[in-house]
């Protein structure tokens, strides 16, 4: 029985009718929500499913809307209630999946997009100097900026820059001083002269809003249900977009998701909604994609990696185990990234002389240069092969080519076998956006996102240095291959040198 299945059978059990979850719902300034919580695995897509179909058979007029962040998993969404639908084909055509930015471009009626957003803010920078920046963040200026003004400048709406010069708080946990916050403005305004009459992505959803919020036409008319997945990657702006399109609805809105797997820079939250969930939404609490050996591995990274604990998240200790059993994951460590990647086509190749199906199979990398080498490799060894990608999406379900994808793309998807590759902290250590407290609390989203992905077998792969979580990983827990036990020593005698000394270097070194 699949997860899929194994979820919708318990909880038809425990909730009764799964679709309809009358009885959860939050009444909010007249208005009535449906919130689901709950950890990777533990049937919310299943329960977004048929909350969707339910809604679609109320009545004929119906108008479901399901609305997702990442493009990918909104074309796999879409194939999945096709599959739920089956011959209904009138149900099925009551309801329509978009991701965010489609959304929003269609209400912009196809805005000129900026072509190259950071080389923009470059330029920005150099006209106005912040020199108090600079000093700090050195090579991480830029970053840092995109991620301040996209975050708190043009994420929030509700954040004046004069409430930005007040903020009590640290920002993206940095604590600014005044005239810091100050150079950020500057570069900012700087930054939308540059940009001229083009927009960003952040434009483009805050636009959107605005024409929503103030015109009587809606892109959806007649819509009589939103059910929003994995809301936490949602922004500020984003969410209200959201609250404007179920409207026409009553405000018949279903929400899913799960804090922990927040693996976007936001600094949203159900209460800037006005919406309180703590206690009063529903909590799944097992998980049913994993084996125990596979979950054990993930239990230990979120110890290792906690930050996300907001809005209702269950705490691992009270997350139930699967009841399947399967062999240990495997952990491997290799001195050069090449000979990571080979072990990677090694592996594959005995996986389908076991008898798992090359769709089955699916590799994740931390970025486009090592998934592009991955592939080149593959091509060689003859092995059928395609990258998920927008436009790639429809392909999930082939049964005949391995997936390849990004951390990030592989989002709300699950493979019978999955790869989390490139696990040195060199190549994490060079993105900002995983710097600091919560670049860890993101990094450890990132990855336990990604293990959970692994419903029969899981291996993980690291080139260099480790990153901290596999220098602290019980060994008991996986199978340890090639130089991962030396190189994961070295990690660790690595920190053991740091905590005597009390240095912070190689804490950054290992993340």
């Amino acid at each position: 029985m699949s997860a899929v299945h194994l979820a919708v059978s318990h909880l038809r059990k425990t909730y009764g009718d799964i679709v309809a979850l009358d009885d959860v719902s939050l009444s909010v300034a007249g208005h009535d929500y449906v919130v689901i919580l709950g950890p990777s695995g533990s049937g919310k897509t299943a329960l977004l499913l048929h909350r969707a179909r339910n809604e679609a058979k109320r009545t004929k007029d119906a108008r479901v809307l399901v609305v997702c962040y990442n493009v990918a998993l909104a074309r796999v969404l879409s194939r999945l209630l096709d599959r739920l639908c089956g011959y209904e084909w009138d149900e099925g055509d009551r309801v329509t999946v978009r991701h965010l930015d489609r959304i929003a471009i269609e209400i912009c009626k196809h805005p000129v997009i900026a072509p190259n957003k950071r080389q923009m803010l470059e330029e920005a920078c150099s006209r106005v100097n912040p020199v108090r920046l600079k000093l700090r963040f050195e090579a991480n200026l830029l970053p840092f900026l995109e991620k301040e003004i996209s975050v708190w400048l043009k994420g929030s709406p509700d954040i004046s820059y004069d409430d930005y010069r007040n903020l009590r708080f640290p920002s993206s946990h940095v604590l600014l001083s005044a005239e810091e916050r100050e150079e950020i403005i500057q570069v900012a305004d700087e930054y939308e002269r540059t940009k001229g009459e083009a927009m960003d992505w952040d434009d483009v959803r805050n636009q959107a809003l605005t024409k929503l919020s103030q015109s009587a036409t809606q892109p959806f008319p007649g819509i009589t249900a939103v059910l929003v997945d994995e809301y936490q990657d949602f922004s500020v702006s984003a969410l209200k977009l959201i609250m404007e399109l179920a409207k026409p609805s009553g405000y018949n809105v279903f929400f899913c998701g799960d804090e922990r797997q927040r693996i976007y820079s936001s600094n949203s939250s159900f209460r800037q909604l006005g919406i309180e969930v703590r206690g009063r939404a529903l909590t799944l609490a097992s998980n049913y994609r994993n084996t125990r050996q596979i979950f054990e591995v993930a239990a230990h990274l979120t110890r290792a990696i906690e930050g996300n604990e907001s809005e209702g998240t269950l705490s691992v200790e009270r997350i139930a185990y699967p009841a399947l059993d399967g062999p240990r994951p495997v952990l491997a460590g290799f001195y050069q990234q090449e000979d990571e990647i080979r072990w990677i086509s090694t592996k594959v190749v005995d996986l389908l002389s076991e008898g798992y199906l090359p769709g089955e199979i699916g590799i994740l990398t931390p970025n486009w240069a090592t998934q592009n080498f991955c592939a080149a490799l593959l091509h060689q060894n003859d092995l059928a092969h395609f990258i998920l990608k927008g436009e790639s999406a429809g392909r999930f379900f082939d049964e005949g080519a391995i997936k390849l994808s990004t951390y990030h793309q592989a989002k709300g998807l699950e493979y019978k076998v999955v790869f989390c590759s490139g696990l040195g902290s060199a190549l994490f250590r060079k993105e900002f956006r995983y710097s600091g407290e919560e670049g860890k609390a993101l990094l450890g989203s990132l990855l336990y996102m990604a293990v959970t992905r692994a419903r029969d077998r899981l291996f993980l792969s690291f080139s260099g240095t480790p990153l901290r979580w596999l220098c602290t990983l019980d060994h008991s827990l996986v199978e340890i291959q090639e130089h991962a036990a030396e190189l994961i020593v070295r990690g660790q005698d690595l920190l053991e040198t740091t905590a005597l000394s009390g240095g912070k270097q190689a804490q950054a070194t290992l993340l």
